[in-house]
């Protein structure tokens, strides 16, 4: 059961109805049939506002409801088919999601030899929430997807998660893309399988582009492996690899370019034998109402404040999260930092100690509306230390980043994912579409009309004088206000000016700016004792 604890509250949520935003778990889900029919889920009434039905291909009925909730609690998806033969087994999860739509595929199977199960039905769908605010109001729908095939013979083929998109623009037009990037030799030009299923169509049309990159950028996209990819404004796709890069198109261009850019981090040739960290330590969003792109990694850093992990007690789980914004103008494109907060930051927040373990943040989430607030999953595992404190509850935190507040905490019901994948979050608006008052909101900001991808102006972060000083401060002025501390020995001075420049976020530095002349000596001898 998800709980919010008493001192803290949901996320972006404006009145008593839907809130603005919702992160779906996208996992693969497993319902019973058997134990639905009998035991009834108590918020089952909660999600009749959402149910939708259609016909599998096999032509049984499906239901599919939404259960909505505040974030940084998950919102889940929950299918049913009645009359199912005893032993069938329901597997279902998210794809994808954009505004009003959400692509789920819905899978049954049948018990096999040796405990085995064999599958009995593959289908996709569109889940569409309607509009509550419309004159009159639209209910939601579920609309089944044509198989998507690939070769002769005509094999029904797998749709996965990370390849996968749905875009919206207005009330009528949605895509459905995936995209494969073909294996070349030598210095053949590269080349994606883009596949694209428009409305209104019953056929998937493949298309052969080439991949667009910046000079010497070559083999960085030949080792490509697709991790996510999220659609920004109503008219461009990001497929990402957590570990090279992003190809970004305009979907609904008639014959779509695919162009590569770096993320701004070493890119990696082979991936680390541990998959899945890319997903729980780095995040690409789409922030400012789809008007933005932005990227975010959770670094370990030492207990000195240099980059790389440390294995001292007392700064073993020590980390910088960074944020970067992506900047598209004319044909330069560039990440602009926006912002570092620090772990010593982050634990020291009002109702952090003490209720969530101070140990690295996962699965990091920039949210729809606000650049600067972002999500994290923190979970205390049994091969952590002893000495780190908080329980072995699953938690979902929003952290403000320019505000530097703990805005909620809530508890992930680690039933719904063993974690034998990694959890997967979609932020999506579909929540404002069942609330008749979504009309005052105002709708999400769109991309301007032209061909050229997102231009945005990065977040700054607000600070007050003396922040100011320390969030402009170079080495120079750094080491000039650790001499203005008469009684500092110099070899105290250059350890401690050591600390300091390798602090990414300053936060150490500001500490220092915001003592009285006669506390600081005894804050910096602290620091080169790791004791802050």
């Amino acid at each position: 059961m998800e709980a919010r604890t008493d001192h803290q509250q949901p996320s972006g949520d404006p009145s008593p109805g839907q809130p603005r935003w919702v992160l779906l778990q996208g996992n693969m889900i497993c319902e019973d049939p058997a134990a639905r029919a009998t035991t009834p889920i108590a918020s089952d009434d909660l999600d009749a506002e959402t149910v939708a039905d259609a016909l599998t291909s096999g032509g049984r009925n499906v239901r599919v409801s939404l259960h909505l909730t505040a974030p940084p609690a998950v919102s889940r998806l929950r299918v049913d088919i009645p009359g199912l033969p005893e032993g069938t087994q329901l597997l279902a999860q998210i794809i994808a999601a954009h505004a009003d739509s959400v692509l789920i595929e819905i899978e049954t199977s049948r018990p096999g030899r040796f405990d085995t199960h064999k599958r009995d039905s593959l289908d996709y769908f569109v889940y569409n929430a309607g509009d509550a605010a419309a004159d009159p109001s639209r209910p939601p729908s579920l609309s089944l997807l044509p198989p998507y095939h690939k070769g002769s013979p005509r094999w029904k083929r797998l749709m996965p998660v990370e390849t996968n998109a749905l875009l919206r623009r207005g009330d009528e037009d949605l895509l459905v893309a995936r995209l494969t990037l073909d294996g070349t030799e030598g210095e053949a030009p590269l080349e994606a399988e883009l596949c694209l299923l428009r409305s209104g169509e019953w056929e998937w049309e493949p298309k052969h582009l080439p991949v667009l990159h910046g000079d010497g950028k070559r083999k960085e996209v030949s080792f490509w492996e697709t991790d996510a990819v999220i659609p920004v404004g109503d008219r461009f796709l990001y497929w990402v690899d957590y570990y090279r890069g992003i190809i970004f198109s305009d979907a609904w261009e008639e014959t779509p370019q695919l162009r590569y850019v770096s993320l701004p981090v070493e890119p990696l040739e082979r991936r680390p034998r541990d998959h899945d960290s890319g997903s729980s330590y780095r995040g690409v969003s789409a922030t400012n109402g789809g008007g933005a792109v932005s990227f975010v990694e959770v670094f370990l850093r030492c207990c000195c404040g240099c980059p790389g992990a440390t294995f001292c007690s007392r700064s073993r789980y020590a980390f910088n999260i960074t944020t970067w914004t992506l900047r598209m103008d004319d044909d330069m494109v560039r990440w602009d930092k926006v912002s570092v907060v620090d772990s010593d930051e982050l634990w020291s927040l009002p109702g952090y100690s003490g209720v969530v373990p101070r140990i690295t943040p996962e699965y990091p989430i920039v949210i729809l509306d606000d650049p600067d607030i972002l999500c994290f999953m923190v979970r205390k595992l049994p091969y952590h230390m002893e000495d780190v404190d908080g329980d072995h509850a699953i938690r979902m935190i929003e952290v403000d980043t320019n505000r530097m507040e703990l805005r909620s905490i809530v508890c992930y019901d680690e039933h719904d994912n063993d974690f034998c994948s990694p959890p997967e979050f979609i932020p999506c608006v579909i929540s404002r579409y069942f609330d008749a008052s979504s009309r005052s909101w105002g709708p999400p900001a769109k991309l301007h009309d032209h061909e050229q991808a997102p231009t945005t102006v990065a977040a700054t972060v607000k600070l007050d004088s003396s922040d100011n000083k320390a969030a402009m401060a170079s080495p120079g002025e750094m080491l000039a206000t650790l001499r203005e501390i008469g009684d500092l020995e110099r070899d105290d001075m250059l350890r401690t000016y050591s600390v300091l420049v390798c602090d990414g976020s300053q936060f150490k530095f500001r500490s220092l700016l915001a003592l009285p002349n006669d506390m600081r000596k005894d804050y910096c001898l602290l620091l080169m004792q790791n004791r802050l």
